[in-house]
């Protein structure tokens, strides 16, 4: 494939996320996951300071997101960084074991472990590693509890710092989620933590019966803040 028919897939692929999900904000038969994203993207649209946004008023989802899905092989994940004017369409470029790492087109990088949120590169304040085996375990059965995740970083001296906090993971309602063409029964998992030194988090996640998270919104960092991601294809 030429390099032209890249950029044109990637520009078409931004089209019909920013447009598709930004427009299922105010549907009240949107399930849970268009109302999470699309209102994040109003947000940004009112009053983000941004520039190059992509706003195709016109444009209408259920034809446009199943030709995307078609135009480009593979899974296909889409990222929202609530505190800024970005959204990306992502594509998986590695499986080892439980890890699984995202990428776009600019080289930013997203690594899960059963789907909980573990590295990231290229956002600027990465979260360069983070331990959450209890808090995976628990979110992927469906099943409440108390749970240790350490989240470590960098400072503005290059070195290593870690925040540590002791979480509860529930069991939220069962939703139903409407993710392009897909129909998806999901139960919402909600984990909220705190560090003991005055910050706290909450982490929501919505996973399907095999315990696969198919979207989430977590926090990243203190620089970042939440990332929104929804898987459009396994």
């Amino acid at each position: 494939m030429s390099i032209r028919r890249h950029k044109l897939i990637a520009l078409a692929l931004a089209v019909v996320a920013a447009g598709s999900l930004a427009g299922c904000g105010n549907d009240p038969e949107a399930g849970p996951g268009a109302r999470l994203i699309g209102g994040v993207l109003k947000s940004k649209a009112k009053g983000g300071s941004g520039s190059g946004k992509v706003t195709p008023a016109n444009a209408d989802p259920a034809a446009l997101i199943p030709i995307a899905l078609r135009a480009v092989r593979g899974p296909v994940m889409l990222a929202v960084v609530e505190s800024r004017n970005a959204i990306a369409m992502m594509g998986r470029s590695m499986v080892n074991g439980a890890y699984e790492t995202w990428t776009t087109a600019s080289k930013q990088t997203l690594t899960f472990k059963s789907g909980i949120l573990v590295e990231t590169r290229g956002l600027g304040d990465d979260l360069m590693h983070a331990q959450v085996d209890g808090v995976a375990a628990l979110v992927r059965a469906r099943r409440g509890g108390k749970a240790h995740r350490e989240m470590h970083f960098l400072d503005g001296e290059g070195k290593t710092y870690a925040i540590t906090f002791e979480c509860t993971v529930s069991p939220g309602p069962a939703q139903a989620l409407a993710i392009g063409n897909l129909g998806i029964s999901s139960r919402r998992m909600d984990e909220t933590c705190d560090s003991g030194t005055g910050r706290s988090i909450g982490n929501t996640y919505w996973v399907a019966g095999d315990g696969h998270i198919w979207q989430s919104r977590q926090w990243v960092s203190p620089g970042v803040g939440y990332l929104v991601t929804q898987q459009l294809r396994r």
